[in-house]
């Protein structure tokens, strides 16, 4: 996955090639097989792809998108409490060694 801020550039061009709103910062987008996905969608998508157990989180793709994006916006809104906040990301031992052997 390549990562961009919905503020730079390239995320500007990308967001007009679709049509997309790129003054709507408040979601997750994800570009794939030259489609663009929002919300639940996006993360189900990255989910299914990533190496670890969570990939089964995927099966709720099946669940009306109504009611996915509920859970998703809700989970947005309060992520601070349910989840508690950081003042720095967690980074494993290595994986800047591990992306650089890529």
């Amino acid at each position: 996955f390549r990562f961009a801020s919905l503020q730079s550039d390239i995320a500007k061009k990308l967001m007009d090639k679709f049509n997309f709103d790129s003054s709507s910062l408040d979601t997750f987008v994800l570009i794939a097989d030259n489609k663009l996905y929002t919300k639940s969608t996006a993360a189900l998508l990255v989910g299914k792809k990533l190496k670890s157990p969570i990939k089964i989180i995927y099966l709720l793709i099946v669940l009306p998108k109504f009611l996915r994006d509920f859970v998703y916006d809700f989970t947005a809104k309060y992520r601070y409490k349910i989840f508690g906040r950081r003042d720095v990301c967690y980074i494993p031992e290595n994986s800047t060694e591990k992306f650089l052997e890529r």
